[in-house]
């Protein structure tokens, strides 16, 4: 349509300009005039596909461009997503990062912790072996002395001696030094505290203290004894130690589970204290509580022992007034 109205525009003015009858000469001019027309219409139709061509170019450029973006928006957000992912990643290898120093430094404060019971346990080893050497080696000079006595004895008897067996007694006790300690003088030796035989100490043991520390414990443990055993056998071991040390309480103290107190097999001497979990609930603060509790009862003298190796735990309950065994000490009475 747009080229047929061009066309009548202009060819329109020759048109009507055009005589009824034209001479010879018009003839030609008119049809010089339609090849022109004709040249121009064939132009115009050209430059129409020539442009409609480019506005298809167009098109197709625009939605190539627009399926490009979309692309590109998809691109994008894949990267958006894995740059996250990345991050993520990140705060996962960090978290993993601190947890492998933690437990590398907990797998070295353990593996001192077993140096160091290890050393300790040696050196008990040594000093118990030490101390039967020279108790041995007493009850044999002991025994030597008896019978020297002994043969003392025969012969004043036949000699007809005026002193009479007790006398003489009371001169050979004289003469002949105590070797052989009962556990409560050796306590009182150990503490530098005189515990006579009508005093009824308290001794307050860190249980936990001495089964993850004493050799006789921790080789069970190192054979798989299960921890509520290796309990038992040492609350076993505490009664036995009970009736050599009489009259005495003692009160051995255990983290949780739940706050408990209770007697030990039968043995209304010996309490197991469960302090009911961590923090101000632990035992070593059951423990302290029970000194100052102690320390507060003003009609009657009861001697606290304190029975650890921690240090933090004796520091306290010395100044609340307890005296204070470590666990070799305390297994060098029985």
């Amino acid at each position: 349509p747009f080229i047929d109205e061009l066309s009548q525009i202009l060819l329109a003015p020759k048109i009507k300009q055009a005589p009824a009858s034209r001479p010879e000469k018009h003839k030609d001019l008119d049809t010089e005039l339609r090849k022109t027309n004709a040249k121009l219409t064939h132009q115009i139709e050209t430059l129409h596909n020539k442009l409609e061509a480019e506005r298809q170019r167009a098109i197709d450029a625009k939605k190539a461009a627009e399926s490009n973006r979309r692309e590109s928006d998809t691109a994008i957000s894949r990267m958006e997503k894995a740059l996250k992912e990345i991050e993520d990643l990140k705060k996962i290898v960090a978290t993993k990062t601190d947890e492998l120093e933690k437990a590398i430094k907990t797998a070295k404060v353990e593996k001192n912790a077993k140096s160091a019971a290890v050393e300790t346990a040696n050196r008990t080893r040594a000093i118990f072996s030490s101390r039967l050497a020279e108790k041995d080696g007493n009850v044999k000079a002991l025994k030597t002395e008896l019978s020297q006595a002994m043969e003392k004895i025969a012969q004043l008897e036949k000699s007809g001696a005026t002193d009479t067996k007790e006398q003489f007694a009371k001169a050979i006790e004289k003469s002949i030094p105590t070797i052989i300690q009962t556990p409560r003088s050796l306590l009182s030796g150990i503490l530098g505290h005189t515990i006579s035989p009508n005093d009824k100490p308290v001794f307050l043991i860190d249980g936990h203290n001495v089964i993850n520390s004493m050799p006789q414990y921790v080789a069970q443990d190192n054979k798989g004894m299960k921890h509520e055993e290796l309990r038992n056998l040492f609350i076993k071991d505490v009664c036995e130690f009970q009736r050599l040390l009489h009259p005495c309480e003692l009160r051995i103290h255990f983290d949780g589970p739940k706050p408990t107190e209770h007697t030990a097999l039968g043995n209304n001497e010996v309490k197991i204290v469960y302090s009911g979990g961590s923090g101000d609930h632990r035992a070593d603060k059951r423990i302290l509580q029970y000194v100052d509790f102690l320390a507060l009862q003003a009609n009657e003298r009861i001697t606290a022992i304190t029975v650890s190796d921690d240090s933090d735990l004796r520091d306290e309950a010395a100044q609340s007034g307890s005296l204070l065994l470590y666990l070799n000490e305390f297994f060098s009475l029985f």
